[in-house]
């Protein structure tokens, strides 16, 4: 019996050990993995704190004036910055992909380490930053079209950049894609990324978020479009009514050398603007002047009568700008002297590019010669009559003159030479001519201007234009009331129905509401009541799933 006792006892002594035992592992399992949850949730933080701060610095740097290449992000830290006081400043350019350490110091931010005391590293995806590639040269391609070129866990994704932390050292296991390696953590030198990422990150040019057990400690953060571009949009926004609406109010004005019509002058302080190109698929059209660093334009040429579509930026197209008929212009009396005839006008000697009249007269009239050029209100142009390139060549008499330029309900514009002829005798006559100015305005030169970020980066194929019939070519420089309706924006910053002409930016495409690019579909491009702009009315709307459009009053 007692043997018994003796025996039930050491039972329970042993199922008391086993219990205490199976206690003690369980909490130490237990506690690291709340260790490790806690890690991954403060890396997480700090992972999340550098994203913000990415997409702040790239938007803080695109609304900058001086940035020829808005919307790209910095390259990673440049490798002979690590343990120098330079460390965490970005290199200029980079081959990208680019792989290396997040510049803290660039992005405004403290040195951040994650959980185990590494710093943060961070990828960058081609098309984004500066390549050191030198054709083209330090350039980029960005606008809400730009697509994320990075492959993360084997498919293609919409990733600008990854921000990783490292997690401590250790020794990597062969396994699958994993090479077997054994970090270091140096202080100096130029950083090795197999001593701090692993797998495809230690060494391809694709990356992963998850790996073998033993083999893996990596944590990711994705920095895709979706995050990037809203920010971008709207510092390009801003940028467009900051820098290049005040350059397209003043092409069409009495300073720039244009008038209402002939004799009449614009109203102070008003601008005209170009009839819009109709829409089509911004991309379809062939360049007349293929160059990679003047992307094409010739589908942005504007037509008669249109009043909402491309913005009419196109490039001058070589004899798309001539004169109309000019053997056949016009020559008419103005006035002089009493008894003041022109006796006789031959144009027939002028050709597309030169207007020559030689013109007999008597008494010593006030004449005028007016003569149109094709295709100046269809864009932004300049006056194609300058005083510098008209010459009158001396007969029996003497004559001087002066030019004006006002622009033609048909999109053209008529150039008025008067002059004024003087006596000798009853007879006189002269020779004059004037060579065609076929320029196209700075606005559009996208090779000589500050502003050439706008065209390179093809901004233009995302800018949807509209201009009031009251200021568009040959109007009275007037609307609302009794004249053509002003353009209303339905936002709280501008008073409604009184906008002369407008730019809309369209954001990214909206795969929530079916929209692809590119299109010859307006809907592919702009949203809501932006999709009717003959209505007159547009709408700003903030970046959401159904609307992302920015309205950009041009004038006034």
């Amino acid at each position: 019996m007692g043997a018994r006792q003796q025996g039930a006892a050491l039972l329970v002594m042993l199922a008391i050990i086993v219990l205490g035992i199976s206690y003690l592992l369980v909490s130490r399992v237990n506690t690291a993995s709340g260790f490790a949850a806690i890690d991954r949730e403060r890396n997480g933080q700090l992972l999340n704190q550098a994203k913000q701060a990415l997409i702040g610095h790239v938007a803080h740097i695109a609304a900058q004036q001086t940035e020829a290449n808005p919307g790209r992000v910095p390259c990673p830290e440049a490798p002979g910055n690590f343990g120098t006081a330079n460390e965490g400043i970005a290199a200029g350019n980079c081959t990208l992909p680019a792989v290396g350490r997040l510049p803290w110091r660039t992005l405004g931010l403290d040195k951040l380490v994650d959980a185990s005391g590494e710093p943060l590293w961070y990828v960058v995806s081609p098309g984004w930053a500066l390549s050191n590639s030198t054709t083209p040269p330090l350039t980029t391609f960005i606008n809400s079209n730009s697509a994320g070129g990075l492959t993360v866990d084997a498919a293609a994704s919409d990733s600008v950049a990854l921000i990783i932390a490292p997690g401590p050292a250790f020794t990597v296991s062969a396994a699958g894609a994993c090479a077997a390696w054994s970090q270091v953590r140096p202080t100096s030198g130029t950083p090795d990324r197999r001593n701090y990422l692993e797998c495809e990150n230690a060494a391809a040019a694709t990356f992963v978020t998850r790996g073998p057990s033993g083999s893996f400690n990596d944590q990711l953060v994705r920095v895709t479009t979706a995050d990037l571009l809203p920010a971008i949009e709207a510092a390009i926004a801003h940028r467009i009514e900051r820098d290049i609406a005040p350059q397209l109010r003043q092409v069409y004005t009495a300073a720039s050398g244009w008038e209402r019509s002939p004799g009449v002058a614009l109203p102070a302080g008003t601008s005209l603007f170009p009839f819009a190109a109709a829409f089509s698929d911004p991309e379809a059209s062939a360049d007349p002047d293929p160059d990679p660093l003047r992307p094409d334009r010739s589908v942005y040429q504007g037509a008669a009568g249109t009043y909402a579509g491309l913005a009419p930026l196109a490039r001058h197209v070589p004899g798309s700008i001539a004169w109309i008929n000019p053997a056949t212009a016009s020559v008419t009396l103005l006035g002089g002297q009493p008894f003041s005839v022109v006796s006789s006008v031959d144009c027939t000697a002028s050709t597309a590019t030169v207007l020559r009249c030689d013109i007999v007269y008597a008494v010593a009239p006030i004449i005028a010669v007016d003569v149109d050029a094709a295709n100046i209100g269809t864009g932004f142009r300049q006056a194609p009559g300058i005083q510098s390139n008209l010459v009158i060549t001396p007969g029996l008499g003497n004559a001087s003159g002066t030019l004006s330029n006002s622009l033609r309900p048909d999109g053209s514009a008529r150039v008025r030479i008067t002059l004024t002829t003087s006596l000798v005798g009853l007879l006189g006559s002269f020779t004059v001519q004037l060579t065609l100015n076929a320029a196209e305005h700075p606005v559009i030169d996208d090779l000589a201007t500050a502003n050439a970020w706008y065209l390179r980066n093809e901004w233009h194929k995302l800018s949807l234009y509209a201009v009031s019939q009251g200021f568009a070519p040959a109007s009275a420089g007037a609307c609302g009331g009794a004249n053509p309706a002003c353009l209303t924006i339905q936002d709280a910053r501008y008073p409604a129905a009184t906008r002369h002409a407008i730019l809309l930016l369209a954001g990214r495409t909206l795969s929530s509401i079916g929209q692809t690019r590119p299109n010859s579909t307006l809907a592919n491009y702009l949203e809501g009541e932006n999709v009717l702009p003959l209505d007159e009315t547009f709408r700003r709307g903030a970046a959401s799933r159904t609307i992302n459009d920015r309205v950009v009053a041009v004038a006034p």
